[in-house]
């Protein structure tokens, strides 16, 4: 089930209430979900499953298989000291202690976090503070290795709508776009259905524009605020919110659905669905059509590349007969006719001469480009081709979930599905306690035109977006002068040029993740990703860039896409 983070601290001081002082009598994982029973709560057995949809849910315990892990061995019989909802997102925190072989406490904080699509968990040790242990669904790049270092969802810069002041709201209404955009983009932890409540108890829609936003809304807004973060007992809602998930909420919907009441979340989430329940069949079918929409998209830039490497042959022609002309001294711009020296009876060429450059020079580039051309004509047909084949893999494992529902299609064949287009990678399995080769796991943001925009987190991450993730025509960032994260603004198939305003937020994200954050402003380069190149023998997450351009903007994050 789905909960908002006003019914997360509802559900967290209920937890707490059934489970401190009490050891963990059980903590069993597989590689869809995770059970936790405190001593004698059985009530309040909690069971997650990772998804997507992930969901939550309290009640009896499945049957999951022995696993023989350290962080297992240390979540049993650990004594609960609290539970508590984190400062910004969606994440419960379960603080334990164990003793060591010196008989000496030792205490570690177990993240639960419940962010959609997918939810997982991770076990800390509060001394250190590096990951002990990590759980999650299958191909979940977000899910940490043991010994990271932890780092939780939060505010990530932006401000924690429980405990916002009215001048804050000045500054969330003084960016762009609408009201929701807003929301999104300058509080932690928001989702649809609460900025929908807020708007309607402050008497306004999240359509406005935040121009149009003077005073008196950003008075309504904060006192609107104030009265759904007031921790107040209100009866809770359930209902079906579609794409698989069961949404429970304190917050009663605006949109006009059929709800369940109960008197407190615990209730809510022990109550059987009467059917509505997420099932594992509409998990799995939104797994299989979030990756058809992504073969999709990759289908098509594969084919756009492909279509321009179809042109060598006339590029090749009018290089060669650009040569032939015998006019080194033109320079563009400008339209050149120039005979065919193939074909000395067929219609002249013309060639678009470049500003500044002599025509020699011209078709010394073109023969160049040739080159590469080339080569794309070799090494995308089988790119192409495999891509093919995993979209109609994929196309009937979801007639197949069509027809027959989860009966057809088990764990085990979403499992190798998965691996067979690369989204089983080591890291990101039930549990994370070993591996050598970590998954990319870049921040993603969304822009507000809806364009995705994904940054490193490190040199070698760096690394793998811009020589291995990136599509060679979406576009490149980074800070000028400062060492920071690249930046790729994805084009997912899109034939259409991103705008201004489009650029300068990816570019704004690039100079956010930079040892320039402070600066009042930041120049940022950008190009194509094919223009970005490795240099030869240099150390992970150095780039050489040709044909950059550059942004002076200023610093800062774009709301984060779901799950990202």
């Amino acid at each position: 089930m789905l909960l908002d983070r006003i019914t997360l601290q509802l559900l967290s001081e209920e937890l707490r209430a059934a489970w401190s002082g009490r050891p963990l009598r059980l903590a069993a994982a597989d590689a869809e979900g995770m059970s936790l029973e405190a001593q004698g709560a059985s009530e309040h057995s909690l069971q997650l499953r990772f998804g997507p949809p992930g969901g939550i849910a309290l009640g009896p315990s499945p049957e999951r298989p022995e696993r023989g892990d350290r962080s297992l061995r240390y979540l049993l019989r650990a004594r609960v000291e609290g539970v508590s909802c984190a400062e910004g997102d969606r994440v419960l925190q379960v603080r334990l202690q164990r003793k060591d072989a010196a008989g000496d406490p030792t205490y570690g904080v177990l993240h639960i976090v419940l962010v959609p699509p997918r939810y997982r968990l991770c076990l800390v040790g509060e001394r250190h503070g590096r990951v002990l242990g990590a759980w999650s669904a299958g191909g979940d790049r977000r899910t940490p290795r043991r010994g990271d270092p932890h780092r939780p969802p939060g505010l990530s810069g932006r401000l924690d709508p429980a405990s916002m002041e009215r001048a804050d709201w000045d500054a969330v209404l003084a960016g762009p776009g609408t009201l929701e955009e807003a929301l999104r983009r300058s509080l932690a932890g928001l989702d649809r259905h609460v900025i929908a409540r807020w708007c309607a108890e402050a008497g306004t829609e999240p359509s406005r524009p935040v121009s149009d936003c003077g005073p008196a809304v950003a008075a309504a807004l904060h006192e609107a605020g104030r009265q759904l973060h007031d921790g107040c007992r209100r009866p809770v809602f359930r209902w079906a919110a579609g794409g698989g998930w069961v949404r429970v909420s304190v917050l009663e919907p605006v949109a006009g659905v059929e709800v369940e009441r109960f008197g407190s979340v615990s209730e809510a989430l022990r109550a059987p669905l009467d059917g509505a329940a997420p099932s594992a069949a509409a998990g799995r079918r939104s797994r299989l059509s979030r990756a058809a929409g992504q073969l999709e998209r990759r289908r098509a830039a594969l084919n756009s590349d492909l279509e321009e490497a179809r042109q060598v042959d006339l590029l090749e022609r009018s290089a060669h007969s650009l040569v032939a002309a015998g006019d080194p001294g033109a320079t563009g711009p400008g339209r050149l006719e120039v005979a065919d020296v193939h074909d000395p009876a067929a219609a002249p060429i013309v060639v678009e001469l470049e500003p500044g450059r002599s025509a020699a020079s011209q078709a010394g580039r073109m023969l160049k480009r040739a080159r590469r051309l080339r080569r794309r004509l070799e090494v995308l047909p089988p790119r192409l081709q495999r891509v093919e084949e995993q979209l109609e893999e994929t196309r009937l494992l979801l007639k197949r979930l069509g027809e027959n529902g989860d009966r057809q299609v088990t764990e085990k064949e979403m499992e190798r599905w998965e691996r067979s287009l690369g989204l089983d990678r080591r890291g990101a399995s039930a549990s994370s306690a070993g591996g050598q080769d970590p998954p990319a796991r870049p921040r993603r943001y969304r822009t507000s035109s809806g364009w995705s925009v994904w940054a490193g987190r490190n040199n070698q991450e760096n690394d793998r977006l811009s020589h291995r993730l990136a599509s060679q025509n979406d576009f490149w960032f980074h800070a000028r002068g400062y060492s920071g994260s690249h930046v790729i603004l994805r084009r997912e198939g899109r034939k259409d040029e991103p705008s201004r305003r489009t650029l300068e937020e990816a570019a704004g994200v690039a100079a956010w993740w930079s040892k320039g954050r402070t600066a009042g402003k930041v120049p940022v380069i950008y190009t194509l990703a094919k223009y970005v190149s490795r240099p030869r023998g240099g150390p992970p997450g150095l780039a050489s860039v040709r044909r950059e351009k550059t942004l002076m903007v200023r610093p800062g994050l774009l709301p984060a896409e779901e799950g990202g």
